[in-house]
């Protein structure tokens, strides 16, 4: 079965002519450079009973031929797009299955034939400049330019300004070291969303809301190595699903699962490093770390003003001082939320994720640097993920209770400490749960859960004096109509209930230690 392994990169119209004119193009093409005019259909039934299989059918005109494609499956995650192809050429522009041999296509295409007439629900009318390239590694990938536009019959419309890096022989890992380098040239953005998926959408009027976590797909027969891939690309997934969202001012949610993704990807670092010296993530460590903090300081302010302050204000709105705090509140949450738009769209945010990408498709990232461990290390790769998981899994649950032992004395940090460590107990457990017994893992998730929510209320008193000191630091000048007393009583509302979920925390640790693991 032909599978198509493309990396996809939009830019701006203003950018294409300094990439045309750049010498790295023409020191790496082997073919001559050509130019054509591509005119697509796209065909559905009008319930969408492709769709709805995942599959995509499209007849393209290049020149005076016809090639039928359907394409289906795979998956698309940091702009890397692995789907299967199948391709025929058909005598005119309309569908024929004539040629089509796999019997699960056979089967598909006779039942899309009781859903109604095939139909054209959209089109593409695009310029596309391609040639091919040899990488100094020896890879050698299809470099397509495409400039023009997605149509729909009531002329709905969507631009296309795009590179496609289509992968002819090598690994995936030469097309994220190439963009790196095309990155140097222009800014670009990783495309997640093919041409197809944005067709039906101007046609359905599909508007995407906030992902959270899918789940990870594990088997019992794995071995670490590929699990290891498997819960990195889901973690990406998870981060990259929520940044177009994020990056358009829409719900506040988008940058709360983006920076869940993140939290993910660091846990997931942490779990696998009890077994390799680096992965795939170790060449971003730092970029990611820059990011965490940048979407923090918003959440924090997200949280703040909407939650916090919200009910406050709900409860003492007839204090002057209170609506001016939630002003001056508001202005600097705005103001998080610029600067971190701004970081998910600079440049150095799309580098991190083509190191990400480039570290997790090449196995050598997954071993120790050091000579004398690589092959203990690469041995490490072949065992069962289940007797990993079972390892990590006891690791992360005697580490809780050493934590708590340390939280009891009240420490703010400690009660920091323990919390993230519940965090990262939960998303262990979540990477690992198709191992397991489905319900007795969701009782054990449930109740970190539960923990994590009452530690998240302790601390809050931390967090709110922390960003209302940054209020005064705002203001720069002395509180007065009402503002000190109203910061007053917010953190007097945090407080009492810090106290109040404090009380309830050694009751609720004690149901969370007599569960019985699910490992």
């Amino acid at each position: 079965m032909p599978l198509e392994i493309e990396l996809k990169l939009r830019l701006s119209p203003e950018d294409l002519g300094r990439l045309r004119g750049d010498p790295l193009l023409r020191s790496l093409t082997i073919s001559r450079p050509v130019s054509q005019k591509l005119f697509t259909a796209y065909y559905d039934t009008p319930d969408l009973y492709l769709q709805r299989h995942q599959m995509a059918l499209r007849l393209r005109h290049i020149g005076r031929k016809w090639i039928q494609s359907i394409k289906g499956g795979g998956e698309a995650a940091l702009g890397l797009h692995q789907r299967h192809e199948w391709e025929s050429m058909v005598p005119t522009g309309r569908p024929d299955f004539s040629q089509i041999t796999d019997p699960s296509l056979i089967r598909l295409f006779d039942g899309a034939e009781s859903h109604g007439q095939l139909c054209v629900l959209f089109t593409t009318d695009f310029q596309r400049s391609k040639r091919v390239l040899r990488l100094v590694n020896g890879s050698e990938i299809e470099f397509s330019l495409d400039r023009g536009v997605i149509r729909t019959p009531a002329d709905f419309t969507s631009e296309i300004c795009e590179i496609e890096l289509e992968l002819k022989s090598g690994s995936a890992q030469s097309l994220y070291q190439f963009a790196l380098d095309i990155l140097h040239i222009v800014p670009f953005r990783l495309e997640n969303t093919s041409k197809a998926e944005r067709g039906y959408r101007l046609v359905t009027g599909f508007k995407p809301t906030p992902i959270r976590a899918a789940a990870v797909r594990l088997e019992t027969e794995m071995k670490l190595g590929e699990s290891i891939k498997v819960i990195a690309w889901n973690c990406l997934d998870h981060l990259h699903g929520n940044e177009a969202g994020m990056l358009q001012h829409q719900d506040p949610e988008y940058l709360h699962q983006m920076r869940v993704a993140l939290r993910r990807i660091r846990t997931a670092r942490r779990v696998f490093a009890r077994a390799f010296a680096a992965t795939g993530f170790a060449s971003a460590t730092s970029d990611l770390k820059w990011l965490s903090r940048s979407l923090g300081g918003a959440r924090d302010w997200d949280v703040f003003v909407s939650e916090t302050l919200s009910e406050v204000r709900n409860y003492f709105h007839e204090r002057p001082g209170i609506f001016a705090l939630w002003e001056e509140c508001e202005q600097i949450r705005q103001n998080h939320n610029e600067a971190a738009c701004e970081a998910v769209g600079s440049t150095r945010y799309t580098e991190a994720m083509l190191r990400l990408g480039a570290g997790l498709n090449s196995e050598t990232r997954l071993l120790a640097p050091d000579s004398q461990q690589s092959e203990l290390r690469k041995t490490g790769l072949e065992w069962p993920v289940k007797k990993f998981a079972d390892s990590a899994l006891s690791h992360g649950h005697e580490k809780l209770k050493k934590y708590y032992k340390r939280a009891e004395g009240q420490s703010s940090e400690a009660v920091h400490a323990l919390r993230i460590a519940v965090k990262e107990q939960r998303y262990t457990a979540e990477f690992f749960s198709d191992l397991y017994r489905r319900k007795r893992v969701k009782r054990y998730i449930k109740s970190l859960t539960g923990l994590q929510e009452t530690l998240g209320a302790v601390i809050d008193t931390t967090v709110t004096e922390r960003l209302l000191n940054e209020v005064g630091v705002a203001e720069g000048r002395d509180e007065n109509d009402g503002m000190c007393e109203a910061r007053g009583i917010v953190l007097g509302w945090t407080v009492q209930r810090g106290l109040m979920k404090r009380s309830e925390l050694d009751e609720i640790w004690g149901d969370f230690e007599k569960k019985e693991v699910f490992w």
